[in-house]
C-alpha cells in the first residue's frame, strides 16, 4: 500500500487549485441510470465519479483477462504509432486501453480533478486515508469508504498507466496534440508527477485491471459470448451496424471454405482418373456428400445465429423502451429527474 499518507503524489505535483475552483475540475454532466441513459450534472459525488472511473465489466472478467491481453504496462503513446494504431478518445473507463483488429487504440483522456491534490484529500480519498492535515471525504459511513478504497484504486491504476503511455517528450507531444493531457501540464510537472506516482506505485494499492496493459476488443467479445452468455459482446464499437454486414462477414467466411473445398474436390478427382484404388474412391465418395451437407449446414447456423441475434435485439429493445417511457412519464409527473441534490429538467434528455 502507499504511505501514511495514501497520496498519490506530492504537494508540488499536479495540479494547483483552490478551495472554490475545485467544482470547475469536473466534466459539465455524466450519464447514469440502470441503461445509462440519465443526463445529470457533474458533481464531486460518489455516483457521478463511480461513473467515470470504475471498471466493474472488466473486474467481472478478470479470470480471463489472460487471453485478452498481457500483464505488463501498456506500451508508449509512440510505439502505437510505430505499429500503426490509431488513438481514439474515449470518455469510458472500460474502454481505456482497448484495441481493435481495425487498429484503432481507446484511451481516456486524463481528467482534471486526477491531478488536483486538493480534490483527492476532499472527494476521492477516506478520512483515513488522507493526510492528517487534510479535510478528507468527511464520510463516517463504512460504506462509503469501501466505495471511495475502489475510486482510490481505479485512479491509481490509471494514472499508472499514463505513466507508461507518456514515457519521453515525444509521447508527450503526442498526448498534448490528441488531448490526453489538460492544458497547462508542462514537461517538466509530468516529469515530476510520474517520478512520484512511480515511487509510491504498489500493484496492492491499484485496481486488479491494471495489472493488463493493452486489450484486444476481440477477445473480450469471445469471453462475454461463449463464456459469459453475452451475444452483444464486451462492446459496441465493433459490432455489426446492420443486418447486411452480418451476413456478408458470415457468408464472406463460408465462400472462404467453399473455395478450399473445391479445390480439395479437384484433387480428388485427378487422384481417381490417375490411379483406381477402392479405397481413396470410398474417401473421395465420402467427402464429396460432405462437399454437398457442410455448406448447407453453414448457412443455417448463420441464419440461425441472426434469428437468435435478431429475437435478442428485439426484445431488449422492447425492454428498454417500455422501461425508458415509464421513466419518462414518471419525471414529467415530477417535473423533473433528480440525482444527488441537483434537478435536472427532461427537456436536457
Amino acid at each position: 500500500m502507499h504511505g501514511a499518507s495514501s497520496l498519490p503524489f506530492g504537494h508540488s505535483a499536479g495540479l494547483q487549485t483552490s478551495d472554490d475552483q475545485l467544482d470547475d475540475l469536473l466534466p459539465a454532466t455524466y450519464r447514469g441510470g440502470f441503461f445509462n441513459d440519465r443526463v445529470m450534472v457533474a458533481s464531486p459525488s460518489l455516483a457521478c465519479l463511480e461513473a467515470d472511473l470504475l471498471v466493474e465489466k472488466l473486474n467481472a472478467l478478470h479470470s480471463s483477462l489472460w487471453y485478452v491481453g498481457r500483464p505488463m504496462p501498456p506500451r508508449p503513446l509512440h510505439h502505437q504509432e510505430v505499429i500503426r494504431r490509431r488513438i481514439v478518445i474515449t470518455e469510458q473507463m472500460a474502454l481505456h486501453l482497448v484495441w481493435t483488429r481495425q487498429h484503432r487504440i481507446f484511451l481516456k483522456p486524463v481528467p482534471r480533478y486526477l491531478l488536483s491534490l486538493e480534490f483527492w484529500t476532499r472527494h476521492i480519498l477516506c478520512p483515513s486515508q488522507a493526510s492528517t492535515d487534510a479535510l478528507g471525504c468527511g464520510s463516517t459511513s463504512l460504506e462509503d469508504c469501501e466505495r471511495r478504497q475502489k475510486l482510490v484504486g481505479c485512479a491509481l491504476g490509471f494514472l499508472f498507466s499514463y505513466t507508461a503511455l507518456i514515457a519521453h517528450e515525444s509521447d508527450f507531444r503526442i498526448a498534448c496534440d490528441r488531448g490526453l493531457l489538460p492544458e497547462g501540464v508542462s514537461w517538466s510537472a509530468w516529469k515530476t508527477l510520474s517520478r512520484d506516482l512511480l515511487r509510491r506505485h504498489d500493484y496492492g494499492s491499484v485496481n486488479r485491471r491494471f495489472r493488463y496493459g493493452e486489450l484486444r476488443l476481440s477477445r473480450l467479445d469471445e469471453v462475454c459470448r461463449y463464456k459469459h452468455g453475452q451475444l452483444g459482446g464486451y462492446a459496441s464499437t465493433d459490432k455489426y451496424r446492420l443486418y447486411i454486414d452480418f451476413f456478408q462477414d458470415n457468408l464472406g467466411k463460408i465462400a472462404s471454405v467453399l473455395g478450399y473445398v473445391v479445390v480439395v474436390l479437384e484433387a480428388l478427382q485427378v487422384g481417381i482418373a490417375a490411379r483406381y484404388d477402392r479405397t481413396f474412391v470410398d474417401f473421395a465418395w465420402g467427402f464429396a456428400i460432405f462437399a454437398i451437407i457442410a455448406p448447407v449446414s453453414l448457412l443455417l447456423i448463420v441464419v440461425l445465429a441472426f434469428l437468435i441475434a435478431y429475437w435478442a435485439n428485439w426484445r431488449a429493445t422492447k425492454h428498454y423502451h417500455r422501461k425508458r417511457l415509464q421513466y419518462i412519464q414518471s419525471a414529467m409527473l415530477d417535473g423533473s429527474e433528480k440525482s444527488d441534490g441537483v434537478s435536472v429538467h427532461i427537456d436536457s434528455i
